[in-house]
Protein backbone atom coordinates (compact mmCIF):
# COMPACT_ATOMS: atom_id res chain seq x y z
CA UNK A 1 0.00 0.00 0.00
CA UNK A 2 3.05 2.40 1.00
CA UNK A 3 4.28 1.80 -2.81
CA UNK A 4 1.12 2.37 -4.39
CA UNK A 5 0.65 6.01 -2.26
CA UNK A 6 4.52 7.04 -3.24
CA UNK A 7 3.79 6.13 -6.59
CA UNK A 8 0.49 8.15 -6.78
CA UNK A 9 2.15 11.52 -5.14
CA UNK A 10 5.48 11.33 -7.30
CA UNK A 11 3.12 11.44 -10.21
CA UNK A 12 0.97 13.96 -9.28
CA UNK A 13 3.96 16.29 -8.36
CA UNK A 14 5.65 15.31 -11.94
CA UNK A 15 2.16 16.26 -13.49
CA UNK A 16 1.75 19.51 -11.62
CA UNK A 17 5.61 20.53 -12.43
CA UNK A 18 4.34 19.43 -16.15
CA UNK A 19 1.55 22.04 -16.11
CA UNK A 20 4.02 24.97 -15.19
CA UNK A 21 6.71 24.32 -17.92
CA UNK A 22 5.96 25.10 -21.80
CA UNK A 23 4.98 21.65 -22.64
CA UNK A 24 1.33 22.21 -21.52
CA UNK A 25 0.88 25.98 -21.69
CA UNK A 26 -1.33 28.12 -20.30
CA UNK A 27 -4.98 28.41 -21.79
CA UNK A 28 -4.82 31.79 -24.01
CA UNK A 29 -8.22 33.79 -24.51
CA UNK A 30 -9.91 32.67 -27.02
CA UNK A 31 -12.52 35.14 -29.41
CA UNK A 32 -14.47 34.68 -33.11
CA UNK A 33 -12.95 37.05 -35.90
CA UNK A 34 -14.56 38.00 -39.04
CA UNK A 35 -12.01 37.25 -41.68
CA UNK A 36 -13.78 38.39 -44.73
CA UNK A 37 -17.36 36.40 -44.31
CA UNK A 38 -16.00 33.78 -43.03
CA UNK A 39 -15.81 33.12 -38.68
CA UNK A 40 -12.59 31.77 -37.82
CA UNK A 41 -11.90 30.95 -33.47
CA UNK A 42 -8.61 32.47 -32.62
CA UNK A 43 -6.63 32.13 -29.73
CA UNK A 44 -4.93 35.29 -28.70
CA UNK A 45 -1.41 36.14 -27.97
CA UNK A 46 -0.62 39.62 -26.30
CA UNK A 47 2.17 38.84 -23.80
CA UNK A 48 5.97 38.72 -25.38
CA UNK A 49 5.73 35.06 -23.77
CA UNK A 50 2.65 33.98 -25.46
CA UNK A 51 3.91 35.34 -28.63
CA UNK A 52 7.42 33.30 -28.50
CA UNK A 53 5.69 30.42 -28.01
CA UNK A 54 2.74 30.37 -30.16
CA UNK A 55 1.39 27.52 -32.12
CA UNK A 56 4.87 25.58 -30.70
CA UNK A 57 4.64 21.89 -29.80
CA UNK A 58 1.10 21.78 -31.51
CA UNK A 59 0.12 18.83 -33.64
CA UNK A 60 -2.73 20.50 -35.03
CA UNK A 61 -5.30 22.87 -35.61
CA UNK A 62 -9.31 22.78 -36.10
CA UNK A 63 -10.24 23.20 -39.78
CA UNK A 64 -11.83 27.07 -38.50
CA UNK A 65 -8.89 27.99 -35.79
CA UNK A 66 -5.93 30.04 -36.08
CA UNK A 67 -4.09 32.12 -33.41
CA UNK A 68 -3.60 36.15 -33.44
CA UNK A 69 -0.56 37.75 -32.37
CA UNK A 70 -1.15 41.17 -30.93
CA UNK A 71 1.61 44.06 -31.11
CA UNK A 72 1.12 47.38 -29.29
CA UNK A 73 2.49 49.18 -32.39
CA UNK A 74 2.74 48.88 -35.69
CA UNK A 75 6.11 47.45 -37.01
CA UNK A 76 7.09 45.57 -39.53
CA UNK A 77 7.05 41.84 -38.51
CA UNK A 78 9.26 38.84 -38.57
CA UNK A 79 7.61 35.40 -37.55
CA UNK A 80 9.68 31.59 -37.42
CA UNK A 81 8.33 28.36 -37.19
CA UNK A 82 10.92 26.92 -34.41
CA UNK A 83 9.40 23.89 -33.32
CA UNK A 84 6.00 24.28 -34.82
CA UNK A 85 4.84 21.15 -36.77
CA UNK A 86 1.97 22.49 -38.41
CA UNK A 87 2.20 23.91 -42.02
CA UNK A 88 0.80 27.41 -41.96
CA UNK A 89 -0.32 30.34 -43.67
CA UNK A 90 0.09 34.03 -41.94
CA UNK A 91 -1.53 37.12 -43.04
CA UNK A 92 0.05 40.54 -41.64
CA UNK A 93 -2.88 43.19 -40.41
CA UNK A 94 -2.68 46.68 -39.94
CA UNK A 95 -4.29 48.92 -37.09
CA UNK A 96 -7.16 48.61 -39.46
CA UNK A 97 -7.97 45.23 -39.64
CA UNK A 98 -6.99 44.96 -42.97
CA UNK A 99 -4.35 42.01 -44.47
CA UNK A 100 -1.60 43.54 -45.96
CA UNK A 101 -0.17 40.13 -47.34
CA UNK A 102 -0.72 36.85 -46.83
CA UNK A 103 2.73 33.96 -47.02
CA UNK A 104 3.04 30.34 -46.00
CA UNK A 105 5.16 28.87 -43.75
CA UNK A 106 7.10 25.62 -43.70
CA UNK A 107 6.67 23.31 -40.07
CA UNK A 108 9.92 23.48 -38.08
CA UNK A 109 12.07 26.32 -40.50
CA UNK A 110 13.32 28.59 -38.37
CA UNK A 111 14.08 31.15 -41.62
CA UNK A 112 12.32 34.45 -40.74
CA UNK A 113 9.41 35.16 -42.33
CA UNK A 114 9.42 39.03 -42.71
CA UNK A 115 6.45 41.58 -43.48
CA UNK A 116 6.97 43.68 -46.31
CA UNK A 117 5.14 46.51 -44.48
CA UNK A 118 6.27 47.86 -40.87
CA UNK A 119 2.74 48.89 -40.66
CA UNK A 120 1.64 45.18 -39.29
CA UNK A 121 -0.17 45.10 -35.75
CA UNK A 122 -1.52 41.80 -36.10
CA UNK A 123 -0.49 38.87 -37.56
CA UNK A 124 -3.03 35.73 -38.00
CA UNK A 125 -1.76 32.14 -38.02
CA UNK A 126 -4.34 29.23 -39.78
CA UNK A 127 -3.70 25.78 -41.35
CA UNK A 128 -1.55 26.64 -44.60
CA UNK A 129 -4.15 27.05 -47.26
CA UNK A 130 -7.08 28.28 -45.36
CA UNK A 131 -6.88 32.03 -46.79
CA UNK A 132 -7.10 30.62 -49.90
CA UNK A 133 -9.64 28.00 -49.38
CA UNK A 134 -11.93 30.88 -48.04
CA UNK A 135 -11.09 33.14 -50.95
CA UNK A 136 -9.55 35.85 -47.95
CA UNK A 137 -6.82 37.72 -50.11
CA UNK A 138 -5.00 40.96 -49.46
CA UNK A 139 -7.34 43.86 -48.80
CA UNK A 140 -9.94 41.73 -47.03
CA UNK A 141 -10.89 43.19 -43.40
CA UNK A 142 -10.88 41.15 -40.54
CA UNK A 143 -12.89 41.97 -37.10
CA UNK A 144 -13.53 40.81 -33.73
CA UNK A 145 -17.25 40.60 -33.99
CA UNK A 146 -18.48 43.82 -35.06
CA UNK A 147 -15.29 45.52 -33.20
CA UNK A 148 -12.07 46.44 -34.58
CA UNK A 149 -8.78 44.49 -33.65
CA UNK A 150 -7.99 46.93 -31.51
CA UNK A 151 -10.74 46.00 -29.24
CA UNK A 152 -9.31 43.32 -28.47
CA UNK A 153 -6.43 45.02 -26.09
Amino acid sequence: MHNIRTSVIVFLATFAMLLSCEVFPAALPITVLQVGPKALKVELARTQQQREAGLMHRRGLGEDEGMLFLYKEPQQMMMYMKDTHIPLSIAFIDSAGVILEIRDMEPMDETPVMSASRKVRFALEVNRGWFAKNGIVPGATVKAGKSDLLSLF
